[in-house]
């Protein structure tokens, strides 16, 4: 709900922003920082993904024995790594 509202903030103070900026042409660094502020939210929305069902198939992955109780959900969660590249992946545990 938290990550809704902020997405929500954001689209409004970029649309606010860029009336402004067409409005006013001085009001240049307001559409930047809402711009930040935008593109910070789609970023965060990419990278920090849900958990997969089930374990990466592709060879070299390995169970970590990392769990953790994931705060949005409430499931919880396996770490498993991937020595050759360094990647991470998290995947709801049984």
């Amino acid at each position: 709900m938290l990550r809704a509202a902020v997405n929500a903030v954001a689209a409004l103070f970029l649309a606010v922003a860029l009336a402004l900026t067409v409005w006013q042409p001085l009001e240049w660094p307001l559409l930047i920082g809402a711009t930040m502020l935008a593109a910070g939210c789609l970023f965060e929305r990419w990278r920090y993904a849900r958990a997969a069902a089930a374990p990466p198939a592709e060879a070299g992955w390995a169970a970590t024995g990392e769990r953790f109780v994931d705060p949005e959900t409430g499931h919880l969660v396996a770490v498993y790594y991937h020595a050759a590249t360094g990647a991470r992946r998290y995947v709801e545990a049984d």
